[in-house]
């Protein structure tokens, strides 16, 4: 790797609003340990299917890391399965870390300009599949990146000589369920022995139970849902239940175009307050985007007419604001026909 005279660094950003724990997420000091130095190693791998709380152990233990730490932070999603895409915004996040005198227009000018080691943490990597593994690969291999990888797959890279050499961090769904003394700390109720035998410890369910306001001892999805349908759905106002299905249907929303969709009045308090309870994540500046457990829910709940008329008035809406991005990201639900004319007019601009 080519080398440069010492330059200024740019000041360290900090970790977007995606990665900040909700003030009701439960403390972790368990897994936190764990993860106790990993900015030190060359990989973290954080492994479960959805609603075991990766993310929100990321910004926990984001937070804690010493003063000083460079972090960067990326949020994968369904348009990074296009290598051009992805490394576009990720070109974008890294770039913050060259030297002001420089300017990265390539991922490659975008790692060689990094002056000091920077922890790199990768959110949803399970979007990016094959396509995204040379990327990976290459960002595994860079002397000044710790890698932070989080998703619902083991990425396929070469992990034998770093596991050997202890330069590996490993949290699986077993790691991340929450034992005894969690669901105790909870406090939601019920028999904890049960309710763990039950779960299994899963956090997606603790979190509906806390919702819900009783304890239900079942873990799998349809039953959570029945629950979420049954004890919480109905205790929401209509307004409530509107917005959270016209951020669920957008995928990634900002308070105007919910307000956009519903054509009522600012839908910013219901997207703060639901940020607050869980139910969405902040993705830095003023989008949100709700968390994949209760968006399946919310859009199960609508008729597909309807899901398919609003997310293509959330592309309009996009594509008017030149986010080709995030309007195909939207598309994903519209009709094919819908998709189609999308990609014929605008596909080359979401590739590049």
């Amino acid at each position: 790797m080519a080398t440069h005279a010492p330059t200024s660094p740019r000041a360290a950003p900090a970790a977007p609003a995606a990665f900040q724990a909700p003030a009701s997420a439960l403390a972790r000091p368990r897994l936190l340990e764990r993860l106790a130095g990993a900015e030190r190693r060359r990989l973290t791998l954080i492994i479960a299917d959805s609603g075991y709380g990766k993310t929100t152990l990321l910004a926990q233990w984001g937070a804690t890391l010493p003063e000083g730490t460079a972090q960067a932070w990326f949020a994968a999603r369904s348009t990074d399965a296009v290598p051009r895409t992805f490394t576009r915004r990720l070109t974008a996040v890294l770039g913050e870390f060259v030297a002001l005198e420089r300017t990265a227009r390539r991922l490659e000018e975008a790692l060689d300009g990094l002056e000091r080691d920077v922890v790199l943490v990768l959110d949803d990597v399970h979007h990016l599949g094959a396509p995204g593994l040379p990327v990976l690969r290459l960002l595994l291999e860079h002397p000044r990146l710790h890698l932070v990888l989080a998703g619902r797959e083991i990425p396929d890279l070469p992990l034998a000589r770093l596991r050997i050499q202890e330069q590996v961090v490993e949290l699986s769904a077993a790691d991340l369920a929450f034992n005894r003394e969690e669901i105790t700390a909870l406090g939601v109720g019920g028999d904890v022995d049960t309710l763990l035998r039950q779960t299994q410890g899963w956090p997606a369910a603790f979190v509906l139970l806390r919702l819900g306001g009783a304890a239900h001892p079942s873990a799998t999805r349809r039953e959570l849902f029945d629950l979420l349908a049954e004890e919480v759905w109905p205790r929401l106002a209509a307004h409530e239940r509107e917005v959270l299905q016209a951020a669920a249907v957008a995928g990634v929303v900002t308070a105007d175009l919910a307000t956009h969709l519903l054509d009522r009045n600012s839908a910013a308090p219901v997207l703060d307050a639901f940020t607050q309870r869980g139910w969405l994540a902040r993705q830095g500046g003023d989008r949100y985007q709700v968390h994949s457990l209760f968006r399946e829910f919310m859009l199960h709940r609508m008729p597909e007419a309807d899901r398919m008329a609003m997310a293509e008035r959330a592309v309009q809406w996009w594509v008017a604001r030149g986010e080709a991005e995030e309007a195909g990201a939207a598309s994903a639900l519209c009709s094919i026909d819908v998709r189609r004319r999308f990609l014929v007019t605008h596909g080359s601009l979401v590739a590049r």
